[in-house]
């Protein structure tokens, strides 16, 4: 009954899925609801014909990075991202659907 997270999807002309605005409640954290939240984003993704998923992230951000591994993504990109503050690297990741 209580607000546990989010995830959005942006469908782009190329057949891929943009997902943003992914964030869970800090009481949610290691219960699996990133989980079942990018698992339903892929699967509605793929439903609605899109062939690829794709997000940006932070390298400093290790669980989270390890779920997404775990989930079959895979680093496509990365850039200096020194808005964020200085050394921050912004990584791309990307799975087929």
């Amino acid at each position: 009954d209580r607000f546990a997270g989010t995830i959005s999807m942006i469908g782009e002309d190329d057949g891929k899925a943009r997902f943003r605005f992914f964030f869970v409640e800090p009481f949610t954290r290691g219960k699996g609801v990133g989980k079942l939240l990018f698992t339903t984003a892929m699967k509605l993704s793929k439903q609605m014909g899109y062939t690829k998923a794709y997000f940006s992230t932070f390298n400093f951000l290790k669980i989270a990075r390890t779920m997404y591994r775990n989930l079959g993504f895979y680093v496509k990109g990365e850039q200096t991202a020194d808005e964020f503050g200085v050394g921050v690297i912004e990584e791309i990741w990307e799975k087929e659907l």
